[in-house]
């Protein structure tokens, strides 16, 4: 894909939005934390990857070089995981409008294992849950 300027990339992000919004029906919110993640990602592939390129292209090794790049930030799994989420649809409205030739992968296909914490919520108490089934119960007898 051919960008020349910071202005070209713009539009492109842009149309980006627009698609994510009309075409993904994505939310604003949604749509403009996709755009975020793709700056970042683009300005990771000129800083890192290529800064005198003339093309600006995806492939697995870019996207998994981005990836190591973000773990050795220290981010927390779930930031690595949401960046990686936005900058994949990216990857795949470039390949649909045929600004990159290869397709975007699946993370399982490229290797990428987002390592999952603890579930922070407790189980209920054997207590807690009588509470919770009398409350029920007691809700319904009152509707019937």
């Amino acid at each position: 894909m051919y960008c020349d300027s910071e202005q070209n990339f713009k539009e492109l992000l842009a149309e980006f939005r627009r698609y994510l919004i009309i075409s993904r029906k994505r939310d604003s919110a949604t749509a403009d934390a996709y755009l975020r993640d793709s700056k970042v990602f683009i300005g990771f592939f000129f800083e890192h990857v290529d800064a005198d390129a003339e093309r600006f292209i995806i492939t697995p090794d870019i996207f998994q070089q981005f990836h190591e790049h973000l773990v050795e930030r220290g981010l927390k799994n779930s930031t690595i995981e949401r960046r990686l989420i936005g900058v994949r649809r990216f990857w795949s409205f470039l390949y649909k409008t045929k600004r990159v030739g290869h397709p975007s992968m699946t993370f399982d296909d490229m290797d990428i294992v987002f390592k999952k914490g603890r579930n922070p919520t407790r189980p209920l108490s054997p207590k807690d849950f009588n509470k919770f089934r009398k409350a029920a119960r007691d809700g319904l007898y009152s509707i019937y």
